[in-house]
């Protein structure tokens, strides 16, 4: 399988620590595609596998959108550009202009959603070591650690923000997640 590159949304707290080297894990939720129902089975060994029913009784393993071991992650976060551009969408803008991030707090323009990054602004690149599926709630500290963060009631916190503090995909909920290992293989000036 040939190495492919794809994107990642991550937060500015989360930037800072890729960037100061505290961040080596994430973990996201393993979504089935829209439409398709899902369940967990496992290989010989007890490696969780997830599978999306294709048909009746027919069920194929579930890739992970971030790729695997090998592939490439270029980091999509908040930037800006100087506020005469404000009005330009990001396609329009020149590879010349200069750019800001908010994970680095200083800017002149408004800032734009991460979603909208292009791949010529994006400034981290990061190598997947490894992606494991798992509970949510399997998190060890190590990993917790490898995730930025100090305690495991700040991480379930920030998980809650962003999934919601009620429901499946919350803290609470346990879902299943991808386990994504990576090392910083770049960072652009």
């Amino acid at each position: 399988m040939t190495a492919r590159d794809l994107p990642i949304l991550f937060s500015a707290p989360m930037v800072r620590a890729i960037l100061d080297g505290s961040k080596t894990q994430t973990r996201r939720l393993i979504k089935a595609p829209a439409g398709a129902e899902w369940l967990m089975d496992e290989l010989p060994d007890g490696t969780p596998l997830p599978l999306r029913q294709i048909g009746w009784g027919e069920y194929h393993p579930i890739q992970c959108p971030y790729g695997a071991s090998g592939n490439r992650l270029w980091v999509r976060e908040e930037w800006g550009t100087i506020s005469v551009l404000d009005p330009l969408p990001p396609r329009s803008i020149g590879r010349q202009a200069p750019v800001h991030y908010r994970a680095d707090g200083a800017g002149s323009g408004r800032w734009r959603r991460a979603f909208h990054m292009p791949r010529w602004v994006s400034r981290i690149t990061l190598e997947v070591l490894e992606v494991c599926p798992e509970r949510l709630q399997k998190i060890t500290q190590a990993d917790l650690h490898a995730e930025g963060f100090d305690e495991l009631g700040a991480f379930a916190g920030a998980w809650d923000e962003i999934h919601g503090q009620h429901g499946p995909e919350s803290w609470a909920g346990d879902p299943w997640v991808w386990a994504i290992r990576f090392r910083v293989a770049e960072v652009r000036q």
